[in-house]
């Protein structure tokens, strides 16, 4: 008898926690994986953010040649004021226009310095700034010397307003190229953001659903498990019944013979 429910308890509980167990370690290692996915893509999907850096070093180019135009522009105005007014109070734009245009110039060369195209343009930039602030230079010192119809001729001869639009299209034309950079950046930026708050979502619904689906497994086991639990126990009573009662007719039958033995 005890060898028996010894056999029913290993046979039902045996092969039934393993069945339980099995699909668990798979179903919690399914969501390990997507986790590591959900991790992994959206780790990548972050690098992309890095393009922000690049974003905003486009947005510093820009702004540095327009500084660039302002100075130029500053300078020149300066030098015209002076050259119909003769008033030196201001002339400090003229005077500080070559450094501050080196300046500028040093800054651009480091920020473009990935871009060869935008370095072939700045040699050429800085050629014609040279010429313009020489130029303002020389027609400050003619009208101080001279007066205003020297300088007005000099600046007259040397085309001096060609220079100007000379330099204006060259840096609009790499203002433009930067625009297109920072337009390409942008959307590769927002492409990217896209990207990990969709895969973020789908892992997350993902994780959620294989979770779900393993409390409903282990659920519904562990209620077949309950199940077979009380048809163990009804089975081993049943078999004890049964061994008490062949027990008993058994001592009976001894008796009989016994009796009949006497007789």
């Amino acid at each position: 008898m005890s060898n028996d429910s010894t056999i029913i308890n290993q046979d039902e509980t045996g092969p039934s926690a393993s069945w339980l167990a099995t699909p668990i370690w798979i179903a919690f290692g399914l969501i390990l994986v997507t986790l590591a996915t959900v991790g992994t893509v959206s780790y990548r999907s972050m690098e992309q953010f890095a393009s922000n850096r690049w974003v905003t070093h486009t947005y510093i180019v820009i702004r540095q040649m327009k500084a660039l135009l302002e100075t130029s522009d500053e300078a020149v105005s300066a030098e015209r004021f002076y050259v119909l007014t003769a008033d030196q109070s201001r002339l400090e734009p003229v005077a500080t226009a070559r450094s501050t245009g080196a300046r500028l110039m040093r800054s651009l060369a480091s920020l473009t310095a990935d871009n060869p195209e935008q370095q072939r343009r700045l040699v050429e930039l800085q050629a014609l700034l040279d010429a313009e602030f020489s130029l303002l230079e020389k027609v400050v010192a003619t009208r101080t010397q001279l007066g205003r119809n020297s300088a007005i001729s000099l600046i007259q001869a040397h085309n001096a307003w060609e220079l100007t639009a000379r330099i204006h299209h060259l840096a609009e034309a790499m203002i433009g190229t930067e625009d297109e950079l920072l337009k390409e950046r942008a959307h590769a930026e927002a492409a990217s953001a896209r990207l990990a708050l969709r895969v973020l979502g789908i892992g997350a619904f993902a994780a959620f659903c294989l979770v779900a689906v393993a409390a409903l497994y282990v659920r519904r086991t562990v209620a077949h498990l309950r199940h077979l639990t009380q048809l163990g126990s009804s089975g081993a009573a049943s078999l004890r019944d049964l061994s008490q009662l062949c027990a008993s007719r058994a001592c009976c039958c001894s008796r009989s013979s016994t009796r009949w033995a006497r007789a």
